[in-house]
This record gives structure tokens, C-alpha cells and sequence, in this order.
């Protein structure tokens, strides 16, 4: 189970154009070290197309936790919890910006 490994944080972040995206931050119980003592790498994580960020991808945030690497879990703009209308769109310049924007 991830809390074994992990704490998860639930979080938004505002994209450049003033949306809201809701996402989850995954922190290492034991991060990976580093020479400068910084945080731990992290990878921003998103599912395809419409599936959610709670649609398998724990099971990768386990797997990068168990390493010492945090992740960052994303839902698209329109999807879950995140702003954004219409509801439900396949926009993939605008969910691209949604991961440079995390």
C-alpha cells in the first residue's frame, strides 16, 4: 500500500490561462538523496485521454516512492475535480499545457 511507502497530498495548481487543476502529491517516506540535500526528483504524472489520476496510476507512485522519487498526479482540465468547461473534452493542447503548467 502507498502509505507504507508514501504520503499523498491532495493539491491545485493554476495553469498559465487561470484554470484550476486538482492533482495528488506523492512524497517519498524515504526520498532519494542527493549531493545538494534538495527535495526528490519528481515526475508529473497524467492518465490518457479521459481516464482519471486514480485509475491505476498509484500503482507507478508506489513503484517511484519505493525508489525515493516523489510523483505528481494530474487530472486534466474538465476532468474530476479540475476546472474547466465543457466537461469531459479531449483537448490535447490543452491537457499538453496542463503537464507543463504542473
Amino acid at each position: 500500500p502507498i502509505g507504507q511507502v508514501a504520503t499523498v497530498t491532495e493539491d491545485t495548481f493554476v495553469c498559465a490561462d487561470g484554470q484550476k487543476c486538482h492533482a495528488w502529491l506523492v512524497m517519498p517516506k524515504k526520498p532519494m538523496k542527493s549531493a545538494s540535500n534538495a527535495k526528490p526528483p519528481v515526475v508529473v504524472m497524467g492518465h490518457g485521454l479521459t481516464c482519471l489520476k486514480d485509475m491505476g496510476l498509484y500503482t507507478y507512485a508506489v513503484e517511484f516512492a519505493k525508489i525515493g522519487v516523489a510523483t505528481y498526479m494530474i487530472d486534466y482540465r474538465g476532468f474530476a475535480l479540475s476546472e474547466g468547461e465543457p466537461r469531459h473534452l479531449i483537448d490535447i493542447p490543452a491537457h499538453t499545457r496542463d503537464f507543463e503548467d504542473a
